[in-house]
């Protein structure tokens, strides 16, 4: 018996986050048997001595693993150990102990923010880099670049540094529970890195990431000890544009949406025997430096000079042999650099045509030592980014511990092959489509210069990029004649291929590419007997791995990269089955609230909302809806009721904007009719789907009924989540939800009970929605008598036995869902057994067919392999999922259409189907204490392995199919959970922790 997975607030050993309220979990392995009690003690100290502890639970028989919520007033700047014990009914008992350490808390900063000082200079190009400066702007006219205006300069890019003295007799010690240690607390805008005495600090990259900026600006907490030496050290924070400054959104965007310039704070505290010190802090005795990265923008790229690096004396020594370096030191020399650039054109000049003008905002080559003078060393001075500001630019948010997840390095891919194209180019395929950049182990002479372009697909075997639009997705790096280990550092790429140009013939073995997202981890995994449903799986996982950097977005290459509520919405259930996804959830779900704080409740089409322009509109279903469903899919998957209650405010608020809105409506109106109903707005409803016989990216199924159901079902779910909360309003949620219903049933609905939305995705909605009528009053899902077992989407699933969903006596309550289901059935057959869905429908498609009775025709449809099917982009070699069904063509050529991603995960919402139906592993209560395995098997398939590491631990769920046609079943249950058993032959049994087969 074994306690792993001690996490706090669902991190494990949190270093700064922001932890209030305060919630334990932890798993049990290695156990077949049920929790006795567990115990658990918190300290400052790990021998957890009585006198000194600072909690102690008892031996506590109603001990929550997912969710224990201790109420302790916690000190800023301090680390705490805590211990929990578990002792199984079987007398096994086992123990472990975590860490976890606070950031500022609510200590008033010391630091200041400073940011580089506006010197006003200029700068010519040489000669020989003048041609570079030729440019198109997005309106196809030329710019002579040659001679810029540098009065920004050191507000693209800066370097702020800063030497400090600790004393001689301090020094570090490998005991993590020794009295000397240092940490750092730090947030730079747009975005930073920090290095100390020439050695990057930390794994993580791209901080402080994507949030709302205006609302909270969240500060990182780094243990730099191994960093620092006795006597003279120096500190470097580099600054690059980011998401903060830089451009954002499509058509060429808006620059300088939360700030015009370049800010940092800082404080580092040094601990030693003797008590703790301030060693250093931001304030006006900093200085700036010079910076190879001359350029750089999270759609564009990165240009990095390394002729600019500069070496501070505490620097040098590290760095003498560039020839025998290993591969970490080579890259601190590469990047130990200080700041200013220049940049071309205005980025924030607009397209008038997007799909075929490119905005030119890329930097201008102004290398060469002859130009020393432009980025000489300058000062500092205190300018903080929540004063008040001119313009549009929005004041931003007090300081805050962090809630993000870092950005991290996950996987490494070497190059696949290295192609020469008919057109004479040069192009890298690292066989997966990733997120992230492409470091480069350079050994050029000085002035070299190479450029990777980033494609994510090959046209007539030649590169191609065109699909990104406007952004340019390119990283240059020029040599200083040493060796070095090059990346790119303010920026990231979604690629599978890179193009290269150099005048020195480049090696595959130069080039590693690295795949970057949130530090979350897969928790859930598939296989099955079909090679090309495997893949699929790859494909609907690596879009999930490749879009969730800090935030969920719709794709990670093109000029957009933003926090799509709606794709966000639709894939929430299968991303909290594919990774562990709570901590990476609740900052995201923290933004949308203080988004809907400024919108009267109102949820944005993408969070953090910009601002500006179309991308700044709120309140369209289903994206909207997002506000109510990704809380509750979290819930249900990991259990925590902390979670819940922290995020109930923003369900809420989107349900009473609704409310507010249609009642207002019916009010003016007079006539009371139609009450209850979503009646006005825009809303993508179901987006990109096929079965709209007019042009346009909009589906056929009434936009007001999709809204109106997401009404509906969000109600719901507030109501539901305020009886768990114990929250007296769940009265009137209740009653909320089922006047939304009924005035559906009566709008919506036929005297045969049938959805008037004769469409696929009509009908899907009103059986996953439980909108069909029932023979006797239903609970919240729409199953009579006592709740019955549900995926997160709310489809039923309890068989009777013929086979259907049945109430707790075993009798059919589903007569007028099982006619939606033949009705629904039908419609697939009539389009050819295939699909017609968009966004909203391709998600409920499956689980409404087989809730209903269909699974064969589901599976029919995960098997077809033309278009428009799941298999169609596997049989054209995709690695992840496309935007819409038919991006590329059976001849592999790229859709004309200006909005098309191959790296966009929303059709691979399919995956929660095969992890509920197909392997048949959901959540009877949340967090899976108690599951359903009711698997589905398909001769078509031979076999289906499910692994889901859930919060109570490892579930498995597999079949398979002998050569006579039997199918044997294996499943696990981990410790102190039990899970109800359904066979398709209808044998049925409640499983203890172990291992069963049938």
């Amino acid at each position: 018996m074994k306690v792993k997975k001690l996490r706090v607030n669902h991190i494990e050993n949190p270093l700064g986050y922001a932890i209030n309220p305060l919630s334990f979990s932890w798993v049990v392995t290695e156990c077949e048997s049920r929790q006795k009690w567990a115990r658990i003690r918190i300290a400052e100290a790990p021998l957890f001595d009585e006198a000194e502890l600072l909690f102690d639970s008892g031996e506590d028989a109603e001990a929550d693993s997912l969710d224990y919520q201790v109420s302790l007033s916690l000190k800023p700047r301090t680390g705490y150990f805590w211990q929990v014990t578990v002792m199984a009914e079987s007398g096994e008992s086992a123990s472990a102990v975590g860490r976890f350490e606070t950031g500022k808390v609510d200590e008033p900063w010391v630091g200041q923010w400073i940011s580089p000082k506006k010197e006003g200079k200029s700068a010519d190009l040489t000669e020989a880099d003048s041609s570079d400066a030729q440019k198109e702007d997005a309106s196809g006219q030329t710019v002579d670049a040659s001679r810029q205006d540098l009065d920004d300069v050191n507000q693209i890019s800066a370097i702020l540094a800063k030497k400090f003295y600790i004393e001689e007799s301090w020094k570090v010690s490998e005991n993590e529970n020794a009295s000397c240690g240092a940490k750092l607390y730090i947030c730079g805008l747009g975005v930073y890195e920090c290095w100390i005495n020439g050695q990057k600090v930390g794994e993580e990259y791209l901080a402080p990431g994507y949030h709302s900026y205006d609302f909270h600006l969240q500060a990182q907490t780094y243990d730099v000890a191994s960093y620092l030496k006795p006597g003279e050290n120096e500190i470097c924070i580099w600054l690059g544009e980011g998401w903060f400054k830089g451009r954002l959104g499509f058509d060429g965007g808006f620059t300088d949406i939360y700030g015009d310039r370049l800010y940092a704070i800082a404080e580092l505290y040094v601990k030693s025997q003797d008590g703790e010190t301030l060693a250093v802090r931001t304030d006006d005795t900093w200085e700036g430096r010079i910076s190879p990265v001359i350029f750089n923008n999270i759609y564009d790229g990165e240009v990095y000079d390394a002729r600019r690096e500069y070496w501070s004396a505490s620097a040098k020594g590290q760095v003498a042999n560039s020839e025998a370096m290993d591969s970490q030191t080579m890259e601190c020399q590469a990047e130990a650099f200080q700041t200013a650039q220049c940049q071309a054109a205005d980025s924030q000049s607009q397209a008038a045509d997007s799909q075929s003008q490119t905005t030119d905002s890329q930097a201008i080559d102004a290398a060469g030592s002859g130009q020393a003078d432009v980025f000489a060393i300058g000062s500092v001075e205190f300018a903080s980014p929540t004063d008040p500001q001119h313009g549009e630019i929005v004041p931003c948010g007090s300081l805050v511990d962090r809630y993000g997840l870092p950005i991290v390095k996950k996987e490494s891919f070497a190059v696949k092959e290295l192609i020469h194209t008919p057109k004479g180019e040069t192009v890298l395929d690292f066989g997966q489509e990733i997120t992230g950049w492409v470091e480069i182990d350079c050994d050029f002479p000085e002035g070299t210069k190479i450029t990777l372009s980033a494609g994510e697909i090959l046209q007539n075997d030649c590169f191609y990029r065109d699909n990104l639009r406007t952004a340019k997705a390119e990283f240059t790096y020029i040599s200083n004649g040493k060796r070095a280990l090059a990346r790119p550092h303010f920026t990231f790429y979604g690629f599978r291929y890179m193009k290269v140009n150099c005048e020195i013939q480049v090696r595959a073995d130069q080039f590693t590419a690295w795949h970057l997202r949130s530090d979350f981890d897969q928790i859930g995994q598939i296989e099955t007997g079909n090679a090309k449903v495997n893949q699929l799986f790859s494909n609907a996982l690596w879009g999930q791995k490749d879009n969730f950097l800090d935030v969920p977005t719709d794709c990670p290459q093109r000029d957009e990269r933003l926090g799509w509520t709606g794709d966000a919405q639709v894939f929430s259930e299968t991303a909290c089955y594919n990774m562990y996804m709570p901590a990476f959830y609740r900052k995201y779900l923290w933004d949308m609230r203080a988004e809907q704080s400024i919108l009267g409740g109102s949820v944005p089409n993408v969070v953090p909302r910009l601002k500006r322009g179309m991308v700044a509109g709120h309140g369209s279903c289903p994206w909207a809806d997002a506000g109510v469903i990704i809380p509750w899919n979290v819930y249900q998957h990991y259990g925590s009721k902390t979670l819940l209650a922290e995020t109930y405010p923003g369900m809420k608020a989107w349900v009473d904007c609704q409310r507010k809105r249609e009642e207002a409506i019916s009010d003016l109106e007079g006539d009371g009719k139609e009450r209850h109903l979503v009646k006005d707005g825009f809303h993508f409803a179901d987006w990109l789907a096929l079965d709209n016989d007019q042009p346009g990216p909009f589906g056929a199924t009434d936009p007001l009924y999709i809204a109106s159901a997401y009404y509906y079902r969000c109600a719901d779910i507030v109501a539901q989540s305020a009886e768990i909360l114990g929250y007296e309003e769940a009265k009137e949620y209740r009653e909320l939800a089922d006047a939304i219903k009924q005035a559906i049933r009566e709008k919506y609905f036929d005297e045969d009970g049938l959805c008037v939305c004769k469409t696929q995705t009509g009908s899907a909605i009103a059986i996953c929605f439980g909108l069909t009528d029932a023979p006797e009053p239903t609970d919240v899902h729409g199953c009579a008598g006592e709740q019955m077992s549900t995926d997160t989407q709310g489809c039923t699933a309890k068989a009777g036995a013929d086979g259907m969903p049945a109430c707790a006596d075993g009798h059919s309550v589903r007569s007028f869902m099982q006619q939606e289901g033949d009705a629904l059935e039908s419609r697939v057959k009539a389009n050819n057994d295939h699909l017609n869905t968009g966004f909203v429908g391709t998600t409920m498609l499956c689980p409404a067919l087989t809730a209903s009775g269909h699974n064969d025709t589901a599976v029919t449809l995960l098997l077809n392999e033309d278009f428009p099917s799941w298999l169609y982009s596997v049989n054209l070699g995709a690695t992840t999922i496309w935007e819409r069904w038919d991006s590329v063509a059976p001849d592999g050529t790229i859709s004309a259409e200006g909005m098309n991603s191959l790296n966009h995960y929303s059709y691979g919402s399919i995956e929660a189907w095969m992890y509920g139906y197909v392997c048949g592993i959901r959540p009877a209560e949340p967090g899976f204490r108690r599951a359903v395995l009711e698997p589905h098997p398909d001769q078509r398939l031979h076999f289906a392995n499910g692994k889901l590491e859930t919060p109570m631990g490892l579930y498995e769920s597999s079949w398979s199919y002998d050569e006579n046609g039997n199918v044997t079943y294996t499943f696990t249950v981990p410790f102190n959970a039990e899970a109800e058993l359904k066979l398709p032959d209808g044998r049925t049994a409640v499983l203890k922790a172990g291992t069963w087969k049938y």
